[in-house]
């Protein structure tokens, strides 16, 4: 059965500051994963299209972890896979195609300055996106737990004269 969720109380803010923090550092976890790629590629002297390649398709494959990982405010990772949202399903399956597209055809290819095809890309660049989204998973009650106390101290606030 499915459960209604009550309004959020116009007078109350659409954002707290424990959830702009949070995803501010969410942002920046991806950043600094998206940063160490391409400083470790540049590092063992991959070509300049190999790392623009590698770097595109982290990017992608972290905003889906970003996504999955803001699916709910729960913990639970199995369920931000298994809980049934049909746009979802046509939105990952247009990034898979996009993916494809730009990494299997050669006009897309040649547009976007990569270079040669390389599967192992492709794999790091899902490894990042695993990485992310397991570290967010982990850190998620801590940032729950952030929120709670500043909602429980904001209704003291708001009770006292």
């Amino acid at each position: 059965m499915r459960t209604i969720r009550r309004p959020r109380d116009p007078e109350q803010p659409l954002f707290s500051v424990p959830m702009i923090g949070w995803s501010v550092f969410q942002g920046g976890l991806a950043f600094g994963l998206l940063a160490a790629t391409f400083l470790t590629a540049t590092w063992y002297q991959l070509p300049e299209a190999n790392v623009r390649e590698l770097v595109f398709l982290s990017l992608i494959v972290s905003i889906v972890a970003l996504i999955l990982a803001n699916r709910s405010f729960g913990t639970s990772l199995l369920h931000a896979f298994t809980r049934k949202n049909v746009m979802l399903r046509y939105v990952l399956g247009a990034v898979a195609a996009v993916i494809v597209l730009t990494v299997v055809v050669p006009a897309f290819r040649a547009l976007l300055k990569f270079g040669s095809p390389d599967w192992t890309y492709g794999a790091v660049a899902f490894g990042i996106g695993g990485v992310l989204l397991v570290a967010l998973e982990l850190l998620k009650p801590l940032a729950n737990r952030q929120s709670n106390a500043d909602r429980a101290g904001r209704a003291v606030r708001e009770d006292t004269p």
